[in-house]
């Protein structure tokens, strides 16, 4: 037993110190695409008091999120208590969550292959799979790494209370589900995922559904899902969700389009070359052509050897239906903001995991096992070298835009994504010159496109080159638009009010500033100008009540008597 332990503990540490090792520059990286406005710069996660917000609807006021996943956003709140923002201790951190997951794909796959190097080589592959880079090196993605982490942790704990006896674990196992839903929704699929598990571990018995323990757990899943459902589509609902039209316009086009989108899935998953952080609307157009034929021919020969697999290849066939499960909230069916991305298939990769641990479970003979151990290491080296050569393309939005923008050179929003990474960089001049192009290319027509952040991002540019004129007409252009989002609001009625306080206009400023505030009232700096601004309008009781305000947010705020003494000092 105890060499046993011995063994499964150097293989954990393998899979974390592969991780480590492939992964490891995300620790270099800056903050990309949604890390900014969830995390970065939303200054709602730096108060813990602020904790009881998500427990109200003010939760989607204030955190940017557009679903209500308040664990997710429960750990950035522990990450900006840790870190302060530092990108390196934050990327860390993600990095030690997704070495975590691969861990419990390895405890997963060991416990339904009963094969240690079978499980190692699945957990390897896995965790070195190009297609994961998003999830491990974006903090904004972090649902989609927490849901596996909750709900493998769920499985193993139930398996581990059926074996052992006693209610504890499968009661755990019941709150690591409520956790992993409260992460993200389409943590939903669990119970299917339970039973392929179950399936696998029990080699394919059906009378393992019939168990006491087996039932009650079923009972369980049903009701914590249940009340889920009522939370998430009753009392916390998005204000205006499902007002994202449907993939191809109607449920026709929906299913052309899904079963387009989940063939090339597969083919990411088995030859990950070309990867992106945006992908194409014409690779999820719904159009019954030869991709169409192909997606759907692929799909229909994973559901016949999942059938035929059922009963001789247990282990086998759990794998094609995790696939399956975990696929079904990314097919679009339910209309999705972003059609396709990477991250849509960490979950479902777990089930690959589970046929690759199936292939490599029991090689007859030492030869066999010779040449199953050269090609898992081969495909090991080749997805590593693979996961290499596509991490740079995260080091920052910059990055990020830069890639995408050459991919779709006509694109109106990666244009403009573009012009806002340049503008985050300091080069001004080459944010407005992206911006026109981004704005000519909206002018065709062809894309769906908001200029709304746009024009923020182009005021902005025009502000930081002294051009007081030009920010307040991209600023008006902006308003026209609102909302938009919640980030996007608040700054172009901040930034209209930098702009008005700049001219002299200090009402203008003081009703733009509480514009701003009234959407985010947790940055210090706002009511700091807040209180300038009635201060030198001789409101001083006004201005106290402002500037106390910022105290409150941040303590090492100079106290207000101070700050009256240097303005008087001044005039």
């Amino acid at each position: 037993m105890k060499e046993s332990l011995k063994a499964e503990a150097v293989r954990i540490l393998l899979l974390c110190a592969a991780v480590a090792a492939v992964f490891a520059p995300v620790v270099r990286h800056g903050y990309t695409i949604d890390d900014g406005f969830v995390y970065s710069d939303n200054h709602f996660i730096r108060n813990p008091g602020n904790v009881g917000f998500l427990f109200t609807r003010d939760y989607f006021r204030f955190s940017n999120e557009a679903s209500y996943r308040p664990v997710c956003t429960l750990t950035y709140f522990a990450d900006w208590l840790v870190w302060k923002g530092n990108p390196a201790g934050t990327h860390a951190g993600q990095l030690a969550l997704y070495a975590a997951v691969v861990a419990l794909v390895y405890a997963l796959a060991r416990r339904v292959t009963g094969s240690g190097w079978g499980s190692f080589a699945a957990a390897l592959l896995f965790g070195v799979h190009p297609t994961h880079v998003e999830v491990a090196s974006n903090i904004g993605f972090r649902e989609d790494l927490l849901v596996p982490l909750f709900l493998l942790s769920a499985w193993l704990l139930y398996d581990s209370g059926r074996r052992s006896g006693g209610a504890a674990r499968p009661a755990a196992a019941l709150g690591c589900y409520a956790l992993a839903l409260l992460s993200k929704e389409s943590a939903i699929v669990f119970p299917a995922l339970w039973a392929a598990a179950e399936w696998a571990s029990g080699r394919g018995s059906a009378g393992r559904f019939r168990e006491r323990k087996a039932v009650a757990f079923a009972a369980g899943l049903a009701l914590v899902s249940a009340l889920f459902i009522a939370l998430r589509f009753g009392w916390m609902q998005f204000p205006g969700e499902g007002s994202q039209p449907r993939l191809g316009g109607g449920l026709g086009g929906t299913l052309l389009g899904a079963v387009r989108i989940q063939g090339i899935y597969l083919l990411r998953m088995l030859l990950p070359l070309s990867l992106s952080p945006m992908y194409p609307p014409r690779l999820y157009a719904p159009a019954a052509d030869a991709v169409f034929a192909v997606s759907l021919l692929a799909w229909a020969s994973v559901g016949i050897a999942a059938l035929a697999a059922a009963r001789k290849a247990p282990v086998a066939a759990a794998a094609a239906l995790w696939w399956v499960a975990a696929m079904a909230p990314v097919s679009n069916l339910y209309p999705l903001y972003n059609p396709m991305a990477d991250r849509y298939l960490f979950l479902p990769g777990v089930g690959m995991a589970l046929a690759v641990g199936a292939a490599f479970a029991r090689p007859a003979g030492k030869r066999a096992a010779a040449v199953a151990a050269t090609a898992a290491a081969a495909a090991a080296a080749l997805l590593a070298a693979r996961t290499a050569s596509y991490l740079p393309v995260w080091r920052s939005n910059l990055t990020v835009w830069t890639r995408v923008a050459g991919e779709m050179p006509d694109n109106p929003t990666a244009l403009a994504n573009l012009a806002h990474a340049l503008y985050e960089r300091g080069d001004s001049v080459s944010a407005l010159e992206k911006g026109e192009q981004a704005i000519a290319a909206a002018a065709s027509g062809e894309w769906a496109f908001n200029p709304v952040p746009l024009r923020l991002t182009m005021g902005s540019a025009k502000f930081m080159m002294k051009d007081l004129d030009g920010a307040a007409a991209e600023y008006r252009k902006a308003e026209s638009g609102l909302p938009c989002r919640f980030d996007i609001d608040f700054a172009v009625h901040r930034n209209t009010g930098l702009v008005l306080d700049e001219k002299g206009d200090l009402a203008g400023a003081l009703a733009y500033y509480g514009k701003a505030a009234a959407l985010d009232p947790f940055r210090a700096e706002l009511w700091r100008k807040l209180s300038f601004c009635r201060l030198r309008m001789g409101d001083e009781q006004g201005a106290r009540a402002d500037w106390l305000k910022a105290v409150g947010l941040d303590p090492e705020t100079p106290s207000f008597d101070e700050i009256v003494r240097l303005y008087r000092g001044q005039e």
